[in-house]
Order: C-alpha cells, then sequence, then structure tokens
C-alpha cells in the first residue's frame, strides 16, 4: 500500500524551519570566524609589535590564525550545513523546541514516507494524525521555535571584536592598520610599525630606471632610539637573503653601496625594531659599443686597395694619412653620441651620425693624422644614461719608414785594380713600396753619379749589379765610394752605408798594412810601459833606499806612495799593452808575423804576473813595516825587483822596435820590387805598342799616375821606419827617400804636361830605374833589420822562459791566469804550424 502523502502545511513548516536553522547556523559561524580571525590577527600583530620575527615566523603564526578562525567555523557551521538535515531530523528539532508536538510531528512524517503492509496498516489513521498534527503547527512561528537571542552571545561578542578592533584602527599613531594588515597578509610588503623611523634619501626616485653595473649609494636616515646596527637586507632570486651592514655616514644617516645586476635589486633596511617594506630597484644597461666596424682608406700613393676589420677594440693603428670610416655597434638606441678625440693637449668632437635606419649603429670619419686618443660619448635615448665608464681607445699613425737598403757584398772596403769588375748585390726593402733604387758613385772628393738599378719593385727587391771600376777612369791611389740609394712611394729616401775602394795594384798586400799599423801601436804601447818603468826606477833607487831606511814613518810613506804610483802606472801600460798585441793579432799574418806578437803577448804576460806582482808584494810589505825601522834585506829586494822590472820593459821596448822595423822595411821592399816589375811591364808595353795604338800613351799614363801615387806611399812608410833605425841606417834611409822623391818630381811633371805622350816614356822608364835601385838598397838594409830582429826574439823567448820557471815555483796560481792570457793571444793568431806550437 503506498504511503499518504505529507500534508503541504508541514512540508511549509518544516522547510521555514529548515531555512531558519541554517540562516542561524551561518550567522554564528561568521560571527565565530570574525570572532577568530580578529582575535587571532591581533594576537599576532601584537607579537610583531612587541618582537622583531622572521618573515618565515610572522607567516607561521598568520597561517595558524587562519587554521584556527578555519576550524571555529568548521565546528559552528560548516559542519552542520555541509550535511542539511531530511525531514526526519528537522522534525525531532521542532518536536524538542515544542513538546506538545512530541512523538506526533515525527510519526506523520515517518509514516508519510514509510510503506507498510496493508493489514497492518490504516490510512485513517494516518489522515487522522496529519490534520491533530497541522492543527498543532498552523499557529506556530519558527522565529519563535528558532529565536536569535540563541546566537546572541556571538553575535554581542563579534560586534565587540569588531568595534575593539575599528577603535584601535582610528587612532593614527599606534599604528594597528599596518600591524592587522601583516597579520592578515604576512607576504604583504608593508612596513613594520615600529619606534624607529626609516626614511630612504637615496635614491630619491625609486621609480626611476638605474645604471646596471654601477655602484649605487644606498643612503638612509633613521629616527628615534638608537638603532645600534643598520643593515641592508638584499634578496635574489632563487637564493636566500643577504644581510650587509651600513656603516653611518653623518649624524643620523647610513650609507653603504651596491652593484645593480641585470635583474632588479630587491632590498629593505633594518634599524633597532624598525623595517622597510621591500623596495626593488629597476636597472637598465648603460649604453656601450658592442663592435667596432673599421674600414681603412689608404693614402692614394700606396696603391692599396681599402683593408676591412671587425673587432671589439676601438684602437686605430695604420699608416699615417689614412682615413678610417669607423662604424660602431651599441647595445641600445641613443640620443647623441660623439667621439671624444684628445691630441696636443685639445680636445676635438666628432659626431657620431645614425647609419640610414638602424638605431644602433653609427658612423664617422676618423682621420689618423697625429698620436692621439679618443672616447666614446654615448646617450641612451630610453633612460639618459652616459656611457661614463667609456673606455680609452688609441689613434696611432704608423709613420711610412725611409726604405731599408744596404750592401750585402762585398761586407767591408776593399782594395782593388783599376779595371776590376765588382759583382755588388745588395738588398731593399720598404713597409709600403719601393719607387726605384739605384747606386752612388763617388770618385774621390767629385761629385755622386746616379746608375739606375731597378723600380716600382714592390716592397722587397734584391740587386746584383756588375760594377766596372775601367768605366770611371780611375787610377792607382783613387779612393772611389759607392752606396745604394732606395726610394719609396711617398718619396722617403734611404741609403746604405758606404762601401769605399782603393784602387791600387795587385803588388800592394792591404792585410800587411793594416798589421804594420797595429804593430806601431802596439809599439807606442811598449814604449810608454818602458817609460812608466823608467819612472819608477828613479823613484825607489839605492840611494832612496838608504834615507828609507833611517826616515821616520810619515816620511817613508811619502817616498814609498810615489813608487806605488809609478808601479800603478807601469802595470796599466803593462796590459795596455797586452790588449794591443790581442788587437794586433787580428790582422797579423800567418807565420812569423803572428809568433812575433805571441812572444811579445808572452814576455808581456811575464811581466805583469811575476816582475809587477813581486814588486807590488814588496812595496805593500815597506809600506805596512814597522814603524822604527826597516829590514834591510827586504828594501834591497824590493830596489832589485824595481830595477829588474825596468830592465825587462827596456828589453821589451827594444825587441818590439827591431822586430817592427825589420818587418816594415820587409814590407816596403817587397812593395818596391813589385812596383818596379810592374813599371817594367808598363814601359815596355807603351814602348812596343806606342807607334800602332793611340791609347798606348793613355794606358801609360793613368798607371803611371797609380805608381806615382804608390811611390808616394813608400816614401812615408820609409820616413816612419827612419825613425826606428840607428844613425848610419837612417842617413842611408834618408838619401834613398830624397832619390825617388826627385824621381817621383819628375814623373808628376810630365805626367800633368799639356801633350803628355810619347815624351812620358824617358820620365816613366827613370822612374822605374830610380824603385828599382831604392828596392835594391833597402834589401841590403833589411838583412841588418834581420839580424836585428832575430836577435830581439831570442831576448824576448829568453826573458819569458826564465821568468816563467821563476813564476812556477813562487806563484803558481798566478802562473794559471797567465795561461789563460797566453791562450788568448794563441787562439787569437792566425795559421800557427805545429812547430811554433811546439816551440812554445
Amino acid at each position: 500500500m503506498m504511503p499518504r502523502a505529507l500534508d503541504p502545511l508541514i512540508v511549509e513548516k518544516l522547510a521555514a524551519f529548515a531555512r531558519r536553522w541554517r540562516r542561524l547556523l551561518f550567522l554564528r559561524g561568521v560571527c565565530g570566524g570574525v570572532i577568530t580571525l580578529l582575535g587571532a590577527m591581533t594576537l599576532v600583530a601584537v607579537a610583531d609589535w612587541l618582537f622583531l620575527l622572521a618573515d618565515e615566523v610572522r607567516l607561521g603564526l598568520s597561517v595558524a590564525g587562519y587554521v584556527g578562525t578555519a576550524a571555529v567555523v568548521w565546528f559552528t557551521c560548516l559542519r552542520w550545513l555541509v550535511k542539511p538535515p531530511g525531514p526526519r531530523e528537522l522534525a525531532r528539532l521542532i518536536e524538542k523546541a515544542r513538546p506538545e508536538l512530541r512523538e506526533d510531528l515525527l510519526s506523520a512524517v515517518e509514516l508519510s514516507e514509510a510503506k507498510s503492509d496493508a493489514r497492518w496498516d490504516s490510512e485513517t489513521f494516518r489522515a487522522l494524525l496529519q490534520e491533530s498534527v497541522v492543527e498543532r503547527l498552523r499557529d506556530i512561528e519558527m522565529d519563535g521555535i528558532l529565536p536569535a537571542k540563541l546566537i546572541a552571545f556571538w553575535l554581542r561578542t563579534a560586534v565587540a571584536v569588531v568595534a575593539v578592533c575599528g577603535a584601535l584602527l582610528v587612532i593614527p599613531k599606534l599604528g594597528y592598520d599596518r600591524l592587522l594588515l601583516r597579520a592578515l597578509a604576512p607576504m604583504a610588503n608593508v612596513e613594520r610599525v615600529s619606534r624607529n623611523q626609516i626614511r630612504l634619501v637615496e635614491p630619491a626616485a625609486l621609480d626611476q630606471f638605474q645604471p646596471q653595473g654601477d655602484n649605487l649609494a644606498i643612503v638612509v636616515e633613521v629616527t628615534g632610539p638608537d638603532p645600534g646596527k643598520v643593515l641592508l637586507e638584499t634578496f635574489a632570486r632563487g637564493r636566500s637573503s643577504e644581510r650587509s651592514t651600513m656603516p653611518p655616514v653623518s649624524g643620523r644617516q647610513f650609507a653603504t653601496t651596491v652593484i645593480l645586476g641585470a635583474e632588479p635589486l630587491e632590498f629593505r633596511i633594518r634599524a633597532g625594531d624598525g623595517m622597510t617594506k621591500r623596495l626593488t630597484l629597476q636597472s637598465r644597461p648603460r649604453p656601450h659599443v658592442a663592435k667596432f666596424d673599421k674600414t681603412f682608406n689608404f693614402p692614394a700613393y700606396t696603391r692599396r686597395a681599402p683593408r676591412h676589420a671587425l673587432e671589439e677594440n676601438g684602437d686605430l693603428s695604420e699608416l699615417e694619412g689614412t682615413e678610417v670610416e669607423l662604424r660602431l655597434q651599441v647595445n641600445q638606441p641613443v640620443k647623441a653620441a660623439d667621439l671624444q678625440v684628445e691630441s696636443k693637449g685639445k680636445t676635438n668632437l666628432i659626431t657620431l651620425a645614425r647609419a640610414g635606419t638602424n638605431a644602433t649603429q653609427l658612423v664617422a670619419l676618423v682621420p689618423i693624422r697625429d698620436v692621439a686618443t679618443y672616447r666614446v660619448r654615448l646617450v641612451a635615448a630610453e633612460t639618459g644614461f652616459e656611457n661614463k665608464f667609456s673606455p680609452q681607445y688609441e689613434i696611432r699613425p704608423v709613420p711610412d719608414l725611409v726604405p731599408r737598403v744596404g750592401i750585402d757584398s762585398p761586407k767591408q772596403d776593399f782594395i782593388a785594380p783599376p779595371e776590376e769588375v765588382v759583382l755588388l748585390q745588395g738588398s731593399a726593402s720598404d713597409d709600403v713600396g719601393l719607387a726605384k733604387v739605384s747606386q752612388l758613385v763617388q770618385v774621390n772628393d767629385g761629385p755622386w753619379s746616379e746608375l739606375p738599378l731597378a723600380a716600382d719593385c714592390g716592397t722587397n727587391v734584391v740587386v746584383a749589379p756588375r760594377w766596372d771600376l775601367l768605366k770611371f777612369a780611375v787610377t792607382p791611389g783613387d779612393r772611389v765610394s759607392t752606396k745604394l740609394v732606395a726610394v719609396d712611394l711617398k718619396g722617403n729616401r734611404g741609403e746604405s752605408a758606404t762601401l769605399r775602394v782603393v784602387i791600387s795594384s795587385a803588388g800592394m798586400d792591404t792585410q800587411r798594412l793594416r798589421a804594420l799599423d797595429g804593430k806601431q801601436k802596439l809599439q807606442d804601447a811598449l814604449a810608454a810601459a818602458r817609460k812608466a818603468a823608467d819612472e819608477l826606477r828613479k823613484s825607489l833607487t839605492f840611494e832612496n833606499a838608504v834615507k828609507l831606511r833611517s826616515a821616520d814613518e810619515v816620511t817613508r810613506k811619502q817616498m814609498l806612495a810615489g813608487a806605488t804610483t809609478a808601479l800603478e802606472d807601469v802595470a796599466r801600460q803593462v796590459n795596455n799593452g797586452f790588449e794591443q798585441v790581442l788587437e794586433t793579432l787580428k790582422n797579423a799574418r800567418p807565420g812569423r808575423d803572428s809568433a812575433d806578437l805571441a812572444s811579445v803577448g808572452r814576455a808581456l804576460s811575464e811581466v805583469k804576473h811575476s816582475l809587477l806582482t813581486v814588486a807590488h808584494a814588496n812595496l805593500e810589505s815597506l809600506m805596512q813595516g814597522p814603524p822604527d825601522a826597516l829590514d834591510r834585506t827586504a828594501v834591497t829586494a824590493a830596489v832589485q825587483d824595481v830595477q829588474r822590472l825596468a830592465d825587462a820593459s827596456a828589453v821589451i821596448e827594444q825587441a818590439g822596435n827591431d822586430l817592427l822595423a825589420s818587418d816594415r822595411a820587409d814590407a816596403i821592399a817587397e812593395n818596391l820590387d813589385y812596383l818596379a816589375r810592374e813599371q817594367q811591364k808598363m814601359n815596355a808595353r807603351a814602348a812596343a805598342e806606342g807607334a800602332t795604338d793611340p791609347d798606348a800613351w793613355e794606358r801609360l799614363a793613368r798607371r803611371e799616375g797609380g805608381a806615382a801615387k804608390e811611390t808616394q806611399a813608400a816614401e812615408a812608410v820609409l820616413q816612419e821606419l827612419k825613425q826606428q833605425l840607428t844613425k848610419s841606417l837612417a842617413e842611408r834611409t834618408s838619401r834613398l827617400v830624397d832619390n825617388l822623391k826627385s824621381h817621383r818630381a819628375n814623373l808628376e811633371r810630365a805626367l800633368v804636361a799639356p801633350k803628355a805622350g810619347k815624351e812620358l816614356l824617358p820620365s816613366a822608364q827613370a822612374m822605374q830605374r830610380g824603385v828599382e835601385s831604392a828596392g835594391a838598397e833597402l834589401r841590403s838594409m833589411d838583412r841588418e833589420l834581420a839580424m836585428r830582429a832575430d836577435k830581439g826574439r831570442e831576448e824576448l823567448n829568453k826573458f819569458a822562459g826564465a821568468s816563467a820557471a821563476k813564476l812556477d815555483k813562487v806563484r803558481a796560481e798566478l802562473e794559471q791566469l797567465a795561461a789563460v792570457e797566453r791562450a788568448a793571444a794563441e787562439m787569437t793568431r792566425r795559421g800557427q804550424d805545429a812547430a811554433q806550437a811546439q816551440a812554445r
């Protein structure tokens, strides 16, 4: 049997009760939530005011307040509203409020829902029950069943809490609004309420962009109690906050600096119990040049194509006179740009213009003329920032260097016959390009003549001209100078070192002549050493020795001081002589010449390390002897050692003089013999060809002109030789020189005659006979000089050998030093044969 439907009035009353119940529950939940939330957040605010809480702690307290509020709302409201009561629960609640309806209203609701067996159910009973319930419900109002007083406590408490909070909010100095806001929204960026007040002085405007990469000053002013320590706390994305102390700068102001990166800078200031909200600075990069696009346009004379370079560095270094098209790639659009060029104490501005429509590309023309520096000044269009950290770049003009040119072969001056063809080899180079290379030639002091060799030859060239001396009509005795000249494309001129050629006959031994010059310098050094040794002998004689032994200490030291000075002079001159031996050996001929120099060197070395050492030791002993008297044996030994030193210096000088005289006489005799043979050939050829060859007399004149100069040179050597000879030999040499001068003068008069032809032959033949006679006379003298030279060699070898034996016994360690010096002399000597080495 189907249940009877519930009466509409009952349904309406149940619905009204449900609505009233839900409304009261909702109000109770709201009141509970308001009470709990404001109470909890107020407590959090009080804690925040009393204590300097960390952000995490403050967040935890706020979350706890929200959780408590949610729990209160849940238990007072939501848990009932989530699962609302059905008709039976509503009927039971109504019956609880109105006992007169007990069991009837619930029964009516249950009978309207239940299905039962027809045998045990009665429709009439159901109807009567519902009618009875309806009659009793008709006059019942739900406000009476569920009055507002049921939630009056909640309402009054909520109103009281709201009123208290409202009162706290209107107190301006309390700062309850910020405290409550920081509690309600712990993550909100709200400044803390504190006794210490923090004012940001710099930067003044936080909404303006700051330059990226700069050191930004942050200055704050703190009022209130002494803050103690002021901290700057910064926050970076993905990292924990960092704190740094801000030192005081003046009064109550504190400052520090931070470097701005690409990311915005978020920070706050802590001072005492004060803490600002989080502040944010936005940064933008300063304008700067990312790339330098350089196009170098070279001067026209160089004939070079433009060169392009893309670099990160702005230095400009290129050939002087080059103009650079400089394109700058900047990192952002700019509203102003120029180049500030500093040169010679002045500043010039070169405006940078935009390259077409590209706002980040600037262009200017920069000349490379003077040494200068420049900076790029940029002003950003968006921020107005300048590139105040712009580096300084260099403008360095590279000068067009003077061409480099040199003669590679021959490497030194030389002597050549008039008809010689010299194979020159040279090279030239230039940093830009060579216009031409030429050879310049000068005969004696005449003008320079130019011989073109190469033109438009690039940056490097090798020249190898065949230089025919015959074309310059030179004669023996002439001096010919030549050099290479290179001119570059700009017109710069470079010259090589001058190579000099002495025109002479093949019989003149230039190496021997250079060795004679060196030997003369050596002989001068030996004479100076002998002179110094004589002065030493005069300062310490046997007569002085007697006075020395009886003199007081002051007088004795005065007498010995002169001897010591003289001894030092001897040592200095001996050293000079030994150094000259080494220098002369470089140009000495192998064989006897180098052997003689080595003997002189050994003798000087023995003097230095034997006699000089002993003499110095004796003088030192006398100088430092007892003040009352000197030992007679020591004084005698000192005088004898000085005498031996002076005698040895004289022996070495005389031996050197004899060796030099013999060598000089032998050299000039060889030259005279060669000159006589050449003249005999020239005269015979001219006599035979003069009748048929018109040029024969011209050739004879050129050769005789050279012979006259060679004869004059021989005369000068003979005059030097005369100074070294005995009186009888010097007189013979004077007659020989006078005879040569007479024949040479006759020949020179014939050479300068207006028409020197066959009339020249008698004078030339007379000159030939004079030279032959002089050569024979000199050979006779040379034999006597050779005997004196042999005697000098014996003296040198005898002296060096005896001194060496003594030195081995007395001064073994000094012998090692002497051996080193001897080795230096022997190594310099060339062409030494095994027999000479064994003799030493």
